[in-house]
């Protein structure tokens, strides 16, 4: 009988569990698959983009153009076709375009974008206020063989200032102009070889701080493997500089410009550019008289 009593109290006990336990526990253990499962397709995704970046990030920095569709003959201006060679042998295609005046000679280190069929605007506003210009393209960008590299930029535009001292044409008043990246490339240069001025044109600090403004989720310290230090390169340039940017500029912001203009050596000038937002504002006289005062400034070598 006190066999029987016990097993009938241990019924009674288990029929009074509370039910309402057993549903918490159901509860919170779904709530635990979604969030691991929503965590873990999150870390696949973050992932996936992390790799996409690394293999594809020289296409988003580098947009070439094959095809030449305007050469400086149709905007009435004679230049001369020429082919240069880089250190390491890639032939690259350039322009030289001659001013009658020749109150000097601006060597232009073009943006990431097209080829030189976009360098109108600029060779217009500098033959306008009449000095000379040579334009060329990167490796990979339009006729020049090869592939771009942050170093192979730079080699390319090693084997353009080689073309001009070789040609004498650095003697006079000598400006080395850079649009966007090619401000990073133009100050590398300007720290390296004389000049008697260095313009900036909607340039950032560096690639490694802009893509971190445009990929703020990413560890682009590690995963970005392009410098372009252009505030590294400022520090050592004892010419002039004459920073040019936009507040309207979205592809480089703003403060990037201030930022340049700030670890730049005295003496330094800034424009501040509200006609345009990254391209050339070729339909402005006051971008194309600053130019000109700038360069007319200039002590001569």
């Amino acid at each position: 009988m006190n066999t029987q009593s016990n097993i009938d109290i241990s019924l009674e006990d288990f029929d009074r569990i509370p039910t309402t336990k057993i549903k918490m526990n159901l509860k919170e253990n779904i709530l635990y698959r979604v969030l691991y499962v929503f965590s873990i397709t999150c870390g696949l995704i973050y992932g996936l983009i992390l790799l996409m970046f690394v293999c594809f990030q020289d296409s988003l920095l580098y947009q070439p153009e094959k095809a030449i569709s305007r050469v400086p003959v149709q905007s009435g201006h004679s230049f001369m076709n020429i082919v240069l060679k880089a250190k390491d042998g890639n032939k690259l295609n350039a322009w030289y375009i001659p001013s009658h005046k020749n109150n000097g000679t601006v060597l232009f280190c073009r943006a990431n974008k097209g080829n030189m069929s976009n360098d109108h605007d600029v060779i217009e506003t500098w033959n306008k206020n009449g000095y000379n210009i040579l334009t060329f393209d990167y490796r990979g960008f339009g006729s020049s063989e090869g592939v771009p590299t942050e170093e192979g930029t730079y080699q390319d535009s090693e084997a353009a200032l080689k073309w001009l001292t070789d040609n004498r044409l650095t003697q006079k008043r000598f400006i080395i102009h850079g649009h966007s990246l090619g401000g990073s490339v133009a100050a590398r240069l300007a720290s390296k070889y004389k000049c008697d001025g260095l313009v900036l044109e909607s340039s950032f600090t560096s690639l490694k701080k802009l893509t971190k403004l445009k990929f703020p989720i990413l560890p682009t310290s590690i995963i970005c493997f392009s410098e372009y230090p252009t505030e590294k390169y400022l520090s050592s340039v004892t010419a002039p500089v004459y920073v040019i940017h936009s507040p309207e500029n979205k592809k480089v912001p703003f403060k990037m410009g201030k930022n340049v203009y700030k670890v730049a050596n005295e003496p330094k000038m800034f424009l501040l550019n509200e006609t345009a937002d990254f391209n050339f504002p070729s339909h402005s006289p006051r971008y194309a008289t600053s130019l000109a005062s700038f360069a007319n400034s200039l002590n001569q070598n």
